[in-house]
């Protein structure tokens, strides 16, 4: 999922028709060797991931942050458009992150 998401983001189910042996979108999931993918593997997957985010956070910010290292990122995934509202101007993103 990770690959794909560098590739060409997708939402999970766009991961999982673009991967799928059957449907595939790019040569990604026979490289893989994913075989038929089913829905609900990209979902098990996430859950996978979230059990352990905390230790996997921990060990890349151990890893690769020096202390009082300023890291910036963008969480946004909507954006604003409009005229009355001075947060809906043409544009305008909204939301980052600063730790």
């Amino acid at each position: 999922m990770i690959v794909d998401r560098l590739i060409a983001p997708h939402s999970k189910l766009g991961f999982v028709r673009a991967v799928d042996q059957e449907r595939a979108a790019t040569s990604l999931g026979d490289v893989l060797g994913l075989g038929h993918v089913k829905d609900r593997e990209a979902y098990e997957a996430l859950d996978w991931l979230l059990a352990r985010q905390a230790r996997i956070e921990n060990g890349l910010a151990k890893r690769h942050l020096k202390n009082g290292m300023l890291v910036l990122y963008d969480v946004t995934s909507s954006y604003f458009e409009g005229r009355q509202d001075p947060l809906a101007q043409y544009g305008h993103n909204e939301g980052f992150a600063l730790i």
